[in-house]
């Protein structure tokens, strides 16, 4: 849908070239800027992403000999079934990226200090 827009040729050929570089799953926006569509294949770039950060992982894993990691410390998992969920997801994908993944867990009376956490 164009917004009562007429478009040119030369747009037809951008959203073309657009198509061809980003696939025919693409979803129109419109910018803020100047009401130009916005072509965003978002499955495509997700995928462009994490396989740059997989890339991203084995240098790291080859420069330092170690292993990145995501570690993700929740309190208060009981009422924030939502956050739990977020975590597990992210801690899915990071396994997917060949990384380390480390969940933490503590009931909010936990009496722990800041030490505590940072020794984890």
């Amino acid at each position: 849908m164009t917004r009562g827009r007429v478009w040119t040729s030369r747009e037809e050929e951008e959203e073309e070239e657009e198509k061809e570089k980003w696939g025919e799953n693409i979803t129109k926006g419109y910018s803020q800027r100047n009401e130009k569509p916005l072509i965003v294949n978002g499955k495509h770039l997700a995928e462009t992403v994490f396989s740059k950060v997989r890339e991203q992982v084995h240098e790291f894993r080859q420069q330092y000999d170690r292993t990145p990691g995501l570690a993700v410390i929740l309190i208060d998992t009981e009422s924030r079934k939502d956050s739990l969920l977020y975590t597990q997801l992210k801690h899915k994908k990071a396994q997917e990226l060949d990384m380390k993944s480390f969940n933490y867990c503590f009931p909010v009376n936990n009496d722990m200090s800041y030490r505590d956490i940072l020794s984890l």
